[in-house]
C-alpha cells in the first residue's frame, strides 16, 4: 500500500511483543511526565513559587535535569499522594541540587549583540551568534510624536517572535571619568 505524503492514516496497527509495549509505554509515560514538569516549572516560575533557579529558557532540551526529575518522581509516587504535590516535591529538590551545584543545567553563552553608536548612528555591530539578525529602530522627540514612539513600543510588546531582554549601555569616556 502506498500512502500519498500528504494523506495521514487514521489508524496504523503494529505488531508488538509484550517487553516492546513495555518499553513503548514507558517511553510515552516519560515523555508526558516531562511535558507536565516543564509546565509546572512555567507556572511555578509566574507564581514565583519556590527558588526559580531553574535554566525555564532550554529546559526542554536538558535532559540531565529532566531525567532526574523522572527518576525523583519514580522513587517519590505514591498512590496516597497526588501527583501534583509529588510534582511540586520533585521540583523542590532540583531547585535544591541547582542551588548546591549537585546539579548543573548546560551553560551556553547567551546570545549577544553589540551595537556601536556614535553621535546617535550605529556605525558597527557585532555578534557571537551570527544567526542573529540585530535591527536598530531610531526615535526621536524632535521628529516623532509621543504617539508614534509609543506605537513603536506597544508592537515590539506584542511581537510574539521577539521577548524583552536586558541591555548594558557602556560610554567609555564616562567609565573612565567616574573610575
Amino acid at each position: 500500500m502506498i500512502i500519498d505524503r500528504n494523506e495521514i492514516p487514521q489508524e496504523l496497527v503494529f505488531a508488538l511483543t509484550l517487553p516492546q509495549l513495555r518499553q513503548a509505554h514507558e517511553i510515552y509515560k516519560k515523555h508526558c511526565f516531562f511535558q507536565d514538569f516543564i509546565e509546572c516549572c512555567e507556572e511555578r516560575r509566574t507564581e514565583g513559587t519556590g527558588l526559580c533557579n531553574l535554566p525555564y529558557q532550554t529546559l526542554e532540551h536538558e535532559t540531565d535535569i529532566l531525567c532526574k526529575a523522572y527518576e525523583l518522581y519514580e522513587k517519590q509516587a505514591d498512590i496516597n499522594v497526588s501527583y501534583h504535590v509529588t510534582m511540586e516535591n520533585v521540583i523542590d529538590a532540583i531547585e535544591k541540587q541547582i542551588l548546591n551545584g549537585e546539579l548543573r543545567p548546560h551553560t551556553e553563552p547567551a546570545p549577544r549583540v553589540v551595537l556601536v553608536m556614535e553621535d546617535g548612528i550605529v556605525t558597527a555591530s557585532y555578534t557571537n551568534a551570527p544567526s542573529i539578525q540585530a535591527e536598530v529602530i531610531k526615535l526621536d522627540k524632535e521628529y516623532d510624536s509621543a504617539e508614534e514612539r509609543e506605537a513603536v513600543y506597544e508592537a515590539l510588546a506584542h511581537d510574539p517572535e521577539l521577548t524583552e531582554c536586558e541591555c548594558h549601555i557602556t560610554w567609555p569616556r564616562r567609565e573612565k571619568e567616574t573610575a
